[in-house]
């Protein structure tokens, strides 16, 4: 969640407004987290800005952007991760 707070402060910064925001779980994080009823989904809207609408849903295998060096984006496989995507 830093990463993308940090991302979206750099574009709010130069005027552009993010409305939504998809997050994709993976499922091995909610059998991780069993018993912990929406445990998630109450972490994530403690760090997420509430103007965001939020979807999120589980998914098996995350494809999403790393951040590299010098701040060049890759897409990677992620495995037991969240991959956060706003727009």
């Amino acid at each position: 969640v830093e990463s993308l707070n940090h991302q979206m402060a750099k574009k709010e910064a130069k005027g552009y407004q993010y409305q939504v925001l998809f997050a994709v779980p993976c499922v091995a994080r909610y059998f991780a987290m069993l018993g912990g009823e929406n445990l998630e989904s109450r972490l994530l809207s403690t760090q997420i800005p509430e103007h965001l609408a939020v979807n999120a849903f589980y998914g098996f295998l995350e494809v999403g952007p790393t951040l590299g060096k010098n701040d060049e984006i890759h897409n990677r496989s992620h495995n037991a991760s969240i991959v956060m995507c706003a727009l």
